[in-house]
């Protein structure tokens, strides 16, 4: 199974040659789910395989052109349900939900960028000539991602900042099986996304979920009962603090439903030491709670050193 590997290796090619060309975006999603068999040589297997590809540009503000492909199946060999998005532009945004932090003008110079990943998960058997009898049996996983993504520079002197492009690709597979004849199917849910749909699909519980149970799993497996269960319990006890952390922020800038811009400003900048100009710019594009609460949720310092400035306020 070697076409998996072509787009990542040409990209790599296009990239380090310069053939490339940064006023283009080029992005490839190749899926197969299905039984192969054939007598020669003397095989059967059962697969499922699939590429993804982005080529194009990163902005001198962070932003890349966006672009999402998700595809979702129950793993049905004869009767198979797969759902699959393939979008670009704004329509990835919207496709996901509009909820970004990053930027959502591209402006500035352009490098060019790649994001790709390779995944093939299946068994093969073989068969010797003219025997019934299997000389072989494989059964495996394999996944390549790669990302070759230019730093991006905003801001002068002091307020100078890097920034790094969002890109997200997430793979969860599992088997499901029942009592019924054919009853036993192979699910599967894969995402792949650039630019603000990456960060829109990253605060989704499903994507979430895969990071977070891997993550869980091996702390489990790394620490005793007792270690990990005291692990859990400082962390619920951070969550929980954070969640009160950004209400106290969120009841003083935006006690209803829109933001307090004016408020919001006066608190960054009792902010010690100073938020980044990356950080208060995203800030300032927060309309309504409920957009703040996402944006202080996910950001841990922020939420921190804005506390800390509130906090500063009381007599």
């Amino acid at each position: 199974m070697t076409r998996p590997l072509i787009l990542p290796a040409l990209a790599v090619l296009l990239l380090a040659g310069g053939c490339a060309q940064s006023d283009r975006v080029l992005f490839v999603t190749s899926s197969s789910l299905g039984i192969n068999v054939d007598s020669k040589p003397p095989t059967a297997s059962l697969a499922y395989d699939r590429t993804e590809g982005f080529i194009g540009p990163r902005y001198d503000n962070g932003g890349m052109p966006e672009v999402v492909a998700m595809i979702d199946s129950d793993g049905g060999l004869f009767k198979p349900e797969v759902k699959q998005i393939y979008a670009t532009g704004a329509a990835a945004t919207t496709a996901v939900g509009r909820d970004a932090a990053g930027p959502a003008t591209l402006t500035g110079g352009r490098r060019m960028a790649f994001f790709g990943t390779s995944t093939t998960t299946g068994f093969k058997i073989g068969f010797g000539e003219a025997s019934p009898i299997p000389d072989s049996f494989l059964f495996g996983f394999r996944r390549k991602e790669v990302s070759l993504i230019p730093l991006a520079t905003t801001g002068t002197g002091d307020a100078q900042t890097d920034v790094y492009a969002s890109v997200l690709g997430s793979y969860d597979s599992g088997v499901a099986a029942t009592g019924e004849a054919g009853g036993t199917k192979f699910r599967m849910k894969q995402f792949f996304a650039t630019g603000q749909a990456a960060e829109v699909l990253a605060k989704r519980g499903e994507v979430r979920s895969v990071f977070t149970s891997v993550a869980a799993d091996s702390l489990r497996e790394a620490l005793s009962p007792e270690a990990y269960a005291k692990n859990v319990d400082l962390g619920e006890a951070a969550q929980r603090e954070q969640i009160a952390r950004v209400r106290r922020i969120l009841d003083r800038v935006a006690p209803i439903e829109a933001v307090d811009s004016a408020a919001l400003k006066a608190l960054v900048e009792r902010t010690e030491p100073a938020l980044s100009g990356a950080n208060q710019d995203t800030l300032s594009r927060a309309r309504t709670r409920g957009e703040l609460n996402t944006l202080l949720e996910l950001n841990l310092p922020v939420a921190k050193r804005l506390d800390a400035a509130l906090n500063a306020e009381q007599p």
